[in-house]
């Protein structure tokens, strides 16, 4: 799109720097709809397309590159995330590229201005996005219909809010927190506050931060959540996102690898109720401790209703199908919605202080009572052992009673999930079974 020097100047500009950009959007009743869109500027020389050809733009004319919502009707403007330096003497040229698929079942109306000349090109299709601005396609449709546009020019801002703030590395005592300097900030001098009030009302506590915009906290307390933002040093007001934390002496453990899969475990989800068992070895795990999290990957998303339970066991396979563990020997540790998403880990926390892991073989049990078959078949990552270590049931209709798990579709694998475990170690296992006998009115024996 093309906007002549011209008419800018109608404007009666102040300054040169363009700030943000405005289209017009017409009542269609598609609020609310967002769009990733990267926009394009550059000072342009001729006032009209001679062809029916795109201008390419350069990387670095990219002014804006992010999602869109367009919440009514009326003015929608997109804050620059790159001011533009207008020359005030070519004209310009404004290039708006739709990055990501996705369309709101009807279209979006645009007001617009009919032209004396040719100042519009478009090309539009469904499918995956193939339009790259710095190599365009050819053959766009060429008319005088033009977007209607509103530029606001200013001073541009000389401090910026960092961006990406992230917590990582914890112990149970420290954290370490990176962030990112705006694309346009110069800023190397920071103010970091973290609290456990979310709110940061109470309990503040604020570190000066320069040159790497990183540092680590120390002296935290374990198992807390903490909340911290951080902001330039030039302004008291562009605070980052907020991060959350939680200090922790937990180590990550992780069983199986591989390409392998499986659609049995931790549930069959082509199905309306599963329950399966699978046995990690002490080997496998290699530590004594508390158990906060288990976390499996599958290739669905969607949501299940999980049971999860654990036990410390002596068994290292399931002799055969009817070989199961008794769930009066485990413990519950969740039980709620699990949203699984295509391809990632999803990590299950625990309830309460996690699970005391004695340092034997583990059971891990889930009982799925989701009701339903809506993520059909996942593919879950596993691997395999050399022995029976994995019995499954499932069926429709009917929920499956942990109690007595027959009269279902069942049997035992040599194949199993590949999960990740945090755990928090410890240099003995609690005590178990305690039993008291030989009680007197004095003394008893354990």
């Amino acid at each position: 799109m093309i906007y002549t020097a011209e008419e800018i100047a109608a404007g009666n500009p102040t300054e040169d720097n363009i700030l943000s950009v405005g289209f017009q959007l017409a009542s269609n009743g598609l609020n609310n709809k967002t769009y990733s869109i990267a926009v394009y500027m550059k000072n342009y020389d001729a006032d009209e397309f001679g062809t029916a050809t795109f201008v390419s733009f350069a990387s670095t004319d990219a002014v804006f590159t992010g999602t869109v919502t367009a919440t009514t009707s009326g003015w929608v403007t997109i804050d620059l995330v790159s001011p533009f330096a207008y020359d005030n003497t070519k004209n310009l040229l404004i290039g708006v590229n739709k990055t990501a698929g996705g369309y709101a079942g009807s279209s979006f109306n645009w007001n617009y201005t009919s032209t004396s000349k040719y100042q519009h090109l478009y090309k539009q299709q469904d499918g995956t996005n193939v339009y790259d601005p710095t190599n365009p396609p050819t053959s766009p449709t060429r008319n005088y219909n033009r977007p209607n546009v509103q530029l606001t020019f200013g001073v541009p801002p000389t401090c910026f809010a960092p961006q990406n703030l992230t917590c990582t590395e914890y112990t149970a005592t420290s954290a370490t927190l990176t962030w990112q300097r705006h694309a346009n900030g110069t800023e190397n001098a920071w103010v970091l506050q973290y609290s456990t009030d979310n709110t940061f009302a109470t309990g503040v506590q604020s570190v000066n931060v320069s040159n790497t915009p990183s540092t680590q906290l120390t002296d935290l307390t374990a198992e807390t959540n903490y909340y911290a933002r951080v902001r330039p040093d030039c302004d008291e007001n562009l605070w980052s996102d907020v991060c959350e934390f939680k200090p922790t002496a937990a180590q990550t453990v992780t069983i199986g690898s591989g390409t392998g899969t499986t659609y049995y475990f931790p549930s069959n989800t082509n199905y309306d109720y599963s329950y399966t068992q699978q046995i990690y070895t002490a080997a496998e795990i290699g530590q004594i401790g508390a158990i906060k999290s288990v976390s499996f990957k599958g290739n669905k998303a969607g949501t299940r209703t999980f049971v999860v339970y654990m036990a410390n066991t002596t068994k290292e396979t399931f002799a055969d199908k009817t070989d199961v563990i008794p769930i009066a020997d485990a413990t519950q540790v969740f039980s709620g919605s699990v949203t699984f998403t295509a391809n990632e880990w999803k990590t299950i926390e625990l309830a309460g202080d996690g699970f005391d892991y004695d340092g034997g073989n583990l059971a891990i049990i889930v009982d799925d009572n989701s009701g339903n078959y809506t993520m059909g078949s996942t593919n879950w990552a596993a691997f395999s052992t050399s022995g029976n270590q994995a019995l499954y049931f499932f069926r429709d209709n009917n929920d499956i009673d942990p109690t007595i798990p027959a009269s279902s579709n069942n049997s035992v694998t040599t194949s199993k999930n590949q999960i990740i475990l945090s755990i928090i170690p410890t240099n003995t296992p609690k005590p178990h079974n305690i039993q008291v006998s030989d009680i007197t009115a004095s003394q008893a024996t354990d």
